[in-house]
Order: C-alpha cells, then structure tokens, then sequence
C-alpha cells in the first residue's frame, strides 16, 4: 500500500462506476515525509486497442498488462472480471523467473488455446503479454500451404506429361533406328 512507503502504485483493474467498462488506475502518494493522502488516475483499458490493432493478430488474439504479482491491471479484448494469474495460469511460475519468453497455453480467461509472447517491464512492477490463438496460427499455414499446393501442382503435372512425352519419344526413336538397321 502507499502508507507502508511506496511512493505509487497500479491498481488491478477495476470498473468505471458510471459506464461499467474496465479502466487502469494508478495511485500517487502525495506529501513528502509524511502521507498527505493520494491521487487517482483512471484510464479506460480501451488505451490498449491502440497497441492491438496494429498488430492483426486475429480476433481470438488478446493484450494484456499483468502486475508482477499476478493480478490483470487491462486487456484488450477487456474482460468482465479481473483475474490474478499467479493462481490461474499453469506458465506462472516460467514467467515470474524470466524477463521474456514465450509458451502456449489454455487462457484462463476464455479457454482459448493461445501462443502467448510476455516481456517484464521491471521499472513500472508490469508484465506485458501479447496472445495470438493457435486457430489462427494453424489456419494462416493452411493457407499457405494451399497456396503453393496450387502452384505447384500444375508444374508437377506438367514434368508429368514431359515425362510421359519423353519416354513416348524416345521409345519411338528407337523402334525407327531398330527398323532403319534391319532395313540395312
């Protein structure tokens, strides 16, 4: 808490109590040497769409800022209720003792299975994650493999047919050299 010396803190995330949506707050202690209470700062965790879109992800794909505790400070999409993922994530303890890394898992938070990249950011005590559903991974190479089966397909059938032309050919020559050395 402020009192027991910190000079700020981030709240995990909370409700805006007049629309109901998701918002980020951080905490100031005011005063110097003695606490002379706090100020708020209270931002909606839409500010996280602004890191998502840009990435096009996929619609399963998530951003989330994590306090080094645990506890889900925003995420984009936002979810209903917060979430302390030091208790509900399988990958915690992998992702408390390392500053970056990455891991698949089911998410805690809607069952989707997810390729999860994380990156500490030990100034601010937060944990980014950013999320991409493994539907969309394995459906974008679907995708690519299709598309090079349909190029390659049609160059395969071709030296197919040169093959079969070939040895057509050839088996031809030599029916003609046969009967030009029985003529002689």
């Amino acid at each position: 808490t402020l009192v027991a010396g910190t000079d700020w803190l981030i709240l995990p995330q909370g409700k805006d109590a007049a629309t109901g949506e998701s918002t980020i707050v951080f905490v100031k202690a005011l005063g110097t040497d003695v606490f002379a209470g706090a100020a708020m700062l209270s931002i909606s965790s839409d500010v996280l769409r602004d890191f998502w879109e840009p990435q096009d992800l996929g619609e399963d794909s998530s951003v989330n800022l994590v306090r080094n505790d645990g506890w889900l400070v925003g995420r984009h999409p936002p979810v209903a209720e917060t979430i302390n993922f030091s208790e509900a994530s399988p990958a915690w303890e992998q992702v408390s003792t390392s500053d970056t890394g990455n891991y698949t898992t089911i998410s805690p938070v809607d069952g989707t299975t997810r390729v999860v990249g994380y990156q500490h950011l030990p100034g601010l005590g937060l944990i980014v994650f950013a999320t991409i559903s493994q539907d969309t991974i394995v459906s974008a190479l679907w995708s690519s493999i299709i598309t090079v089966l349909w190029l390659l397909v049609p160059i395969a059938l071709a030296l197919l047919g040169g093959s079969l032309l070939t040895a057509r050919l050839l088996r031809q020559s030599g029916k003609t050299q046969r009967t030009l050395t029985a003529a002689l």
